[in-house]
């Protein structure tokens, strides 16, 4: 039997969701006071792989779609909103780390299938390019679900500030990465719910590639 065939059922997702309901809404007062998701939740998430939805399935995920996500996020939403957002942060860092290079998914996976990632992808930092990769410089503030995550992707500008570093580039780059990212972002969000083209097919197309 093959890999692909033991994978997880979209809709057992959907189900395992729903059985963490009344255990996010015992603990949403809690975790809304303390600010973070508490790790008996990340625990739960993890416990059920519910993070693995998008996770492509040579890594044992059901590399399912956003529509997928959408509809667990909206069911654990029904127990308490913020764990949601943060099982979204996960569920979705999983594609973002599907469209890396197969080296960089198996760093991420190949000894822990179930390792989930939060970012911080403004790019308040530098990265200088070095012999072997890059050397990051910065300070990153705190970003959802970070308490949990076993990898980080963040961000930091470089091109034009690396050939020639002061404050006045540095700020260029600021914004010239930032806002392509958020115009990203918006355009990803839009067709996650069907909404950046009325044509459902040429929609989900565009969004798969974005």
């Amino acid at each position: 039997m093959t890999q692909t065939a033991l994978r997880t059922a979209p809709e057992t997702l959907i189900e395992r969701a729903r059985s963490l309901v009344p255990a996010l809404r015992e603990r949403a007062a809690r975790t809304q006071a303390d600010r973070r998701l508490p790790a008996e939740t990340a625990a739960d998430f993890r416990r059920l792989e519910l993070a693995r939805v998008l996770q492509p399935a040579v890594f044992g995920g059901v590399q399912s779609d956003y529509r997928m996500l959408s509809r667990i996020i909206r069911t654990l939403a029904q127990g308490c909103g913020s764990s949601a957002w943060v099982y979204a942060v996960f569920g979705e860092h999983n594609w973002v780390i599907s469209q890396f290079p197969e080296a960089a998914q198996r760093a991420a996976w190949g000894s822990d299938p179930l390792a989930v990632a939060s970012s911080s992808i403004a790019p308040v930092g530098t990265a200088e390019r070095v012999a072997g990769g890059h050397r990051l410089r910065g300070r990153w503030g705190y970003w959802s679900g970070c308490d949990h995550a076993q990898w980080a992707l963040i961000g930091g500008s470089m091109a034009l500030f690396v050939w020639w570093p002061n404050p006045l580039t540095f700020l260029l780059a600021v914004m010239a990465i930032g806002g392509r990212q958020l115009g990203l972002a918006i355009l990803m969000h839009d067709a996650a719910h069907g909404l950046l083209f009325a044509n459902r097919r040429l929609n989900d197309w565009v969004g798969t590639w974005l």
